[in-house]
Order: C-alpha cells, then structure tokens, then sequence
C-alpha cells in the first residue's frame, strides 16, 4: 500500500544517469543520519556528514529544519554532532559532539531553539559523556565512566544555566540512560558482571532517583538494547536477540514490566530481524526491519498488530517521529538516489 511522502530536504550529490559515479564525484554525496523531531512536528534535528577534502576527514555537523525557514546548518563549532535530543516541550535541543579545531574530547552541547541560540557546552561533569536524556522539566540526565575510578556516574544538568551536579555512581558497565515519564526513575543496561567491554550478558535496570537504589528488571541472557519507557511508566521496551544464547540470531522487540519480571516478546509473529525502535509518548511503538534488500518501517499497535508503514525499493535509515506517532521524519535512499529527509 503506497503512503505519501512529501520531501523536505534533498542534499544534492552526482545524479543517476550515464555517465558512471568517480571517486570524486560519491565523496560529494552527504550523509544523513540522527534525526529528531520536536513534539508537534514543527522541526527536526539531524546531522550531515560530508568529506573534508582538504582535512582528509569526514566532518558530521548538525543541522535544523522547519517549516519556515527550511534546513540550516546550527553548530558550526561543533564537530562529530550526533544523538541530537528535543526537551519534551521542544524549546531546547542537546547533543553531543567535541569543539571544532580543538581537542577530541566529547561534550554535552545544549542550545535554546525558541530564541535561536548558539550551543553552549554543559560545564561540571566529571569525564566525557557517552549518553544521555532529556526529563521533566528542561532537566538532562547526562552518564559518564570516570577513568580514575573505572566507576559509572549520571549527572543532573539544568538547561537554565547550566550547573552540573552527580545524582548516582554505579558499576562500570553502565550504557544507555531512559528517564522514565514522570522523572522519578532512570532505565539503564549495564553488565552485572561489572566489565564495560562485555557485551554478551547486558540487563535492564532501573534506578529510583528518590532512593538512590537500582532495580535489575531482567535476567534473559544475552544483550538488551535501546530501552524506552511506554507513555503510562509501566513498563519498557527494548532489543535483545531471539535466542538468547545466540547474539546474532534475529532481534526481536521485548517489554518487560517496570517492576521487573519476564520479558513478553512482542514482534514473535514478525519473521525480520528489528534494526531500531522508538516509542511515541502517544502512539504506536514503531520500528525498522530488514525486507529483503531494502529496510522499511512498521508499526506495532497496543493490540499486538504489525503493521508496514513504508514500501517499494527504498532503505529508510534514521527516523523519528512527533508525540502522536502519526508523523515520521525519515532519512530515505535507493540504490540511484542519494540519502533525503521525508515526512510521511
């Protein structure tokens, strides 16, 4: 079934045609990636990443798009921009990426989209950030991995000047942060044998912000990856491998309840190994699979339905979409068309 598309950016490299692509001609072609989209729909985060030729490198810069003013480069001093993240009210905007022409180190970048800011790096955190997310109240909970100690620390940083204050030290194997809706309980996957660079055996956990005390919500061996909290709190979904005992077998999307318990495999009757996965505060949980050659989009609905969002001979990469879930942003290509930004 088709579904329209209207296109919203093309950024242009060598055209299909005749004459066959050069080395030269495929390093002119841009890529996109990254994207994020505010709540209502009215702009969208994502970052390019284009040759430098004269630096022999490859520079990603982060870029914004609306309805008014079209795409526009935001962070020109910014360098490496990736995982760009709306606030929930879409007035700030943060990302991490190092200072362009300085030293390699990461920072937490946030900058207010509402009076078209420049971004401003976040200050106090003890080592480099390696993930974050955004809660309640234009607060960001931000994870580091301190060298001294081999120790894993999430940060509280205010939007509004940004001050900086550790909240939790956790084991070294700590990897993804999801702020639960209301603010009161941070999901992490962390190995609970405590050594950063295995990732065989990674679990779920929850950590109470009240208490100061974390919950291990699964026990299914093998890796958990991207947890995101359903719009109620009560539970969270997340990647993990259909066999558990092999990691490379296909990936399936699993929930588990936020108090803990076995995990429900909720794409069982879907026979394509999952790519990626978001969840809209109020729609559908959506995802991406490998169809064959190509890579489209589905959703899954309260009732356990699949559905296909996307077709024909086209990959669909990074995507997002608004509070609703009935929008998506998607980066789109084909084998004879450079990668784009659609709305569908």
């Amino acid at each position: 079934m088709p579904f329209p598309l209207i296109l919203l950016l093309a950024l242009q490299g060598p055209q299909a045609g005749a004459t066959p692509v050069t080395i030269e001609g495929y390093l002119q072609l841009k890529k996109l990636a990254a994207v994020a989209v505010s709540a209502d729909g009215s702009a969208a985060a994502f970052t390019v990443t284009s040759a430098d030729s004269q630096g022999d490198t490859y520079r990603t810069e982060l870029y914004l798009w609306d309805s008014k003013r079209g795409p526009r480069a935001i962070a020109p001093r910014v360098a490496d921009a990736r995982a760009p993240r709306w606030s929930p009210e879409a007035e700030w905007l943060a990302f991490l990426g190092t200072a362009a022409g300085q030293d390699a180190a990461v920072k937490l970048w946030i900058l207010q989209v509402s009076r078209d800011s420049a971004p401003v790096p976040v200050t106090g955190l003890n080592a480099q950030p390696s993930d974050f997310d955004w809660g309640p109240g234009g607060t960001i909970y931000a994870l580091t991995h301190d060298q001294a100690t081999k120790a894993s620390e999430i940060w509280r940083v205010q939007t509004v000047g940004g001050n900086a204050e550790r909240v939790w030290r956790g084991g070294p194997g700590l990897r993804e942060l999801a702020v639960s809706p209301d603010g009161e309980r941070i999901a992490f996957t962390s190995n609970p044998n405590g050594e950063q660079h295995d990732a065989t055996s990674i679990d779920l956990f929850a950590l109470d912000l009240g208490t100061g005390t974390s919950t291990r919500l699964t026990t299914r061996p093998g890796p958990k990856l991207s947890p995101v909290w359903s719009a109620d709190g009560r539970s969270l979904a997340f990647r993990a491998p259909q066999d558990p005992d092999h990691p490379n077998s296909q990936i399936e999307i699993f929930s588990v309840a936020a108090a803990g318990g076995a995990p429900t495999n909720l794409t069982a009757s879907f026979d394509r190994s999952v790519i990626t996965h978001i969840w809209p505060a109020d729609g559908d949980l959506l995802f991406s699979a490998a169809v064959g050659t190509q890579t489209h989009l589905f959703a899954l609905s309260r009732d356990g339905s699949i559905m296909p969002v996307t077709s024909g001979t086209y990959d669909f990469g990074a995507f997002d979409a608004v509070k609703s879930g009935t929008v998506i942003f998607a980066v789109r290509q084909s084998a004879s068309e450079p990668g784009e930004l659609w709305r569908i």
